[in-house]
């Protein structure tokens, strides 16, 4: 799916080429070398630049300000900052490409076409009365977004309810169609309990549920089983544990079982398509480490699903390494992001290189 990653003009990159991508990929470095970003990248490609994709990303971060002619969060957050005027930011991973610009645009009649139609303006045209825009452009279209309130829709306006956001906007693009790569993203805060019902409706009653309630078994062994109900107006997660006769929260647990649960889950459901997983190691106690990179590298197997994750944890870069070296050759790629001379650049660690650090004790976060 995604071989290798080029980006120009995005964030904090100005050039930065990650040369290859396994089916596990694990990113390190030290704050702002850009890792989150790079999940934000991989979301907008697989998302042909949806709507839904670009408002997902900027909403993530507090970004969407709409205070002027063009939000903050379009014209400087997602550009790079020694990008030219004008210039926009550019995304490629094989022969799949996404670009995007700000661009002024007039609506106007055509006359071979009923109604009006947004025409961009070329670099001599006067922009007094045009509308500042984001040009976007993939290898089967083109799409024109707004950058002003109406890119920023909240759940209620969008016919969703608040909770229901991030799953919604992950599986639809803006059309309410399913883009061509599915994906699903798990930040920092990991899924609320509306997304994880819209995920646990795919899995319930079928070997996936016995599956999953297996994998938490083994790593938390008071729990007997999983489920996730309509409570009242809202889902609730539940489990049943050992010697008790009434099923508990499973937030209740602790925040490792939730977490857990929430990423096997994510995982089924990215099916032929890409999970992204920000600071994958939260809440995961260090000696369930090596659990979670098998159930990963087992679902990613079974489910055709390529997995991008971040770190800044040892136990997690170790555990990894475990796991990369029982893969096929090259599977498991640990990219490192670090910041030369002012420039981030991404180096490769394959399996046989993580032995060789696991085993000498390098520091390679």
């Amino acid at each position: 799916m995604i071989s290798n990653l080029k980006i120009r003009n995005f964030r904090m990159f100005g050039e930065l080429e990650i040369p290859r991508c396994g089916q596990l990929n694990l990113l390190v470095g030290r704050n702002n070398t850009g890792k989150s970003s790079i999940l934000e990248a991989l979301c907008l490609l697989a998302a042909n630049g949806s709507t839904r994709s670009f408002s997902k990303i900027l909403l993530g971060r507090d970004e969407a300000f709409d205070r002027g002619p063009a939000p903050i969060g379009v014209s400087f957050c997602l550009l790079h900052r020694g990008a030219p005027e004008g210039a926009g930011f550019e995304l490629r991973t094989g022969d799949r490409v996404l670009s995007a610009r700000p661009a002024y645009f007039r609506w106007a009649e055509e006359e071979d076409l009923p109604g009006r139609r947004l025409k961009r303006l070329g670099d001599t045209d006067d922009p007094d009365g045009a509308e500042l825009r984001l040009e976007v452009e993939w290898n089967q279209g083109r799409r024109v977004l707004p950058l002003d309130e109406r890119l920023f829709r909240r759940p209620r306006e969008m016919g969703l309810s608040p909770d229901a956001k991030s799953f919604q906007l992950s599986l639809f693009d803006s059309a309410g169609e399913a883009p061509d790569l599915p994906w699903v993203f798990v930040g920092t805060e990991g899924l609320n309990i509306e997304e994880m019902s819209a995920l646990w409706s795919g899995i319930a009653l079928t070997d996936l549920q016995d599956r999953i309630g297996q994998q938490l078994r083994n790593c938390f062994s008071e729990i007997e089983g999983v489920s996730i109900i309509q409570r009242g107006v809202r889902p609730a997660a539940i489990v049943k544990v050992r010697g008790s006769d009434r099923p508990v929260a499973l937030r209740s647990l602790g925040e490792g079982a939730h977490r857990f649960f929430c990423l096997a889950m994510a995982a089924a459901s990215a099916s032929n398509g890409i999970l992204l997983i920000d600071e994958v190691e939260i809440g995961i106690h260090h000696s369930i480490q090596l659990e979670l990179w098998r159930l990963l590298a087992s679902m990613a197997a079974d489910f055709n699903v390529q997995v991008f994750a971040t770190t800044h944890n040892e136990d997690t870069v170790k555990a990894f390494g475990v796991v990369a070296e029982e893969l096929p050759e090259g599977e498991g790629q640990l990219i490192r992001l670090q910041n030369r001379n002012g420039m981030i650049e991404a180096v490769n660690f394959d399996s046989s290189e993580l032995a060789y650090i696991r085993t000498n004790g390098l520091e390679v976060r």
